[in-house]
C-alpha cells in the first residue's frame, strides 16, 4: 500500500453513541492518509454533550462532507529508529464507527496494522478540532510523561493528517472495550470493597506521579475513567491538566461542575490545587462502592457498604479542603494503611467541655444532656472542630455492630487533622458529670 494515499472524501457523520470517548495522546508522524467508512446503525445513537466548562474557545461542529466512502485508512510513519527501514515504521489505521463525540473532537473505533508484519490490534483514533489544538498538545505531552504507567490509557500515536479541506490533529490510544464508568456502573452495579480499593489505588498512584511532577489532572471524573477488556480501570483525558506554578495551584478556569466541591462551582476557590484532585479520587471511590456515578455528599458516606476504615478515607477526601489529604501520595498511604480500633479515653470532669452524644445510651438523650449542662458543659448535636468530648454508647441499630455513623466518621476525620477530641463511654461520662 502506498504511503502517499490521501483522503478521497470525508463524511459528515452524525454518528452518536451512549458510551463516552477514550481520549488520546503521544508521538510523531511524517505522513498520513485517510479514508472513511460509515456504519448506518450509529445514526440514531447519541452521546451526551460534554459538561466540562472552560474559558477556551469551543470546537466547531464536524464539517465533513455528506458523501459516503466505503472504507477508511490512515497511514502514519513513526519516528526514525536506527537500524529500521521506512517500511518497518509504517502503521496503518482503518477507521471504523464513531464511539464518542465531545466538545473538542470525535473518536472512532479503529484497527491498527503494522504494514511490515501485518500485525493488527484494536485502538481508538480521535480527531481533535483545530480550535482545540491546546488539548491535543496536552494529551500528547502528558501521554508521553505517563508512558508505561499502569492504570493510564496509553497513547500509541499522534500526528497531523494533512488530507482533506483542512489539517486534522490525530491522537491514537488504547481502546476501552467497556466504555467509561459513566455507562458501565449503571449496567453492572457497585464494586466489592476489595476490588474498588485496588482499582482506585492504581488511579491514585498515577495521580501521585502527576503531583510529583508538579501537575494536576483537574478532571478525575467517571467520564474519564475507562473500563478495559479485562475490567481494569484506566485514567484518560489530560486535556485540561496543567503544571502548578510555585506549588500554589493553577487558575480554576476549566472543570466539570458536576464533580467538584460546591465552593469550586460557585467560584469561592480561584486556584485548583492537589487537594481538588484528591477530592475527585474520594468521589471515585464512593462511586465504585455505591454503583452510582454521581457526586456524593458527606452525609451519603455512612450508608456505603464498606468498612469504616474506607468510609473514613472517603469522608476525609471529600470534606473541607483544609482537612483533606494534601496530595495523592497521602491518599495512597491511607488506602494502604490498616484500620485503627476505637479506644475510649479517661475524663475527670465535664466543666467547659463541648459534648456530643452518639449511639444508644441507657438513659434518654434529654437526661444525658441535662447531666452534662449541670456539670458545666455545652451540648452540641454534631461533631465539629469545637467539639471536645464525644460520648459513645452502644452502636446504633441503624448500623451494624462495629459500624460507624456520621458522628464517628467525622470524629476520625477531625482527629486525623489534629483536633483533640476525647472519646468516652457512658460510664466515664456519668462519673465525670458527678465530679465536683
Amino acid at each position: 500500500m502506498s504511503t502517499t494515499l490521501l483522503l478521497a472524501l470525508y463524511v459528515r457523520a452524525r454518528q452518536r453513541v451512549d458510551s463516552p470517548v477514550v481520549s488520546t495522546k503521544i508521538s510523531h508522524v511524517a505522513t498520513s492518509a485517510l479514508v472513511w467508512k460509515r456504519d448506518a446503525r450509529d445514526d440514531d445513537r447519541r452521546m451526551p454533550s460534554t459538561t466540562r466548562r472552560s474559558t477556551a474557545t469551543r470546537a466547531r461542529p464536524d464539517t465533513l462532507s455528506t458523501t459516503l466512502v466505503p472504507t477508511a485508512t490512515v497511514v502514519s510513519r513513526s519516528p526514525k529508529v536506527p537500524g529500521r527501514s521506512t517500511l518497518e515504521r509504517l502503521v496503518e489505521y482503518e477507521i471504523g464507527q464513531v464511539i464518542g463525540r465531545g466538545g473538542f473532537g470525535v473518536a472512532h473505533r479503529a484497527v491498527r496494522r503494522v504494514i511490515s508484519t501485518g500485525d493488527t490490534s484494536s485502538c481508538c483514533v480521535k480527531f481533535i478540532e483545530a480550535s482545540a489544538i491546546s488539548t491535543w498538545h496536552r494529551e500528547a505531552y502528558f501521554g508521553e510523561l505517563l508512558r508505561g504507567v499502569p492504570h493510564v490509557v496509553q497513547v500509541l500515536d499522534t500526528f497531523v493528517h494533512v488530507g482533506g479541506r483542512r489539517p486534522r490533529h490525530v491522537l491514537v490510544t488504547e481502546l476501552a472495550e467497556h466504555g467509561s464508568l459513566t455507562t458501565f456502573l449503571p449496567k453492572h452495579g457497585a464494586f466489592p470493597e476489595r476490588k474498588a480499593k485496588a482499582q482506585v489505588l492504581g488511579i491514585a498512584r498515577a495521580t501521585d506521579l502527576l503531583h510529583r511532577m508538579h501537575a494536576v489532572h483537574r478532571d478525575l471524573t467517571p467520564n474519564n475513567i475507562f473500563v478495559m477488556s479485562d475490567l481494569t480501570l484506566k485514567l484518560a483525558d489530560f486535556g485540561i491538566a496543567k503544571h502548578i506554578a510555585y506549588g500554589r495551584g493553577v487558575q480554576n478556569d476549566a472543570q466539570n461542575p458536576a464533580f467538584v466541591h460546591h465552593l469550586m462551582r460557585v467560584g469561592g476557590l480561584r486556584l485548583w490545587k492537589r487537594q481538588q484532585d484528591v477530592y475527585q479520587l474520594g468521589q471515585l471511590l464512593a462511586m465504585l462502592l455505591s454503583g452510582n456515578p454521581k457526586r456524593h455528599a458527606s452525609r451519603d458516606v455512612a450508608a456505603l457498604r464498606c468498612s469504616d476504615h474506607m468510609k473514613g478515607i472517603i469522608q476525609r477526601s471529600i470534606g473541607p479542603e483544609t482537612g483533606r489529604y494534601p496530595t495523592a501520595a497521602e491518599f495512597v498511604t491511607a488506602l494502604q494503611s490498616k484500620p485503627q480500633a476505637l479506644r475510649h479515653q479517661r475524663l475527670a470532669a465535664l466543666r467547659d467541655a463541648v459534648v456530643v452524644f452518639t449511639g444508644a445510651l441507657s438513659m434518654t438523650r434529654a437526661r444525658a444532656a441535662l447531666l452534662a449542662r449541670r456539670a458545666g458543659a455545652t451540648v452540641a448535636s454534631s461533631v465539629t472542630p469545637a467539639t471536645t468530648v464525644l460520648v459513645f454508647g452502644k452502636p446504633s441499630k441503624d448500623y451494624g455492630a462495629g459500624s460507624k455513623g456520621r458522628k464517628l466518621l467525622e470524629y476520625d476525620r477531625l482527629c486525623a487533622e489534629g483536633y483533640k477530641i476525647r472519646l468516652i463511654n457512658e460510664a466515664t461520662f456519668v462519673r465525670a458529670a458527678k465530679a465536683k
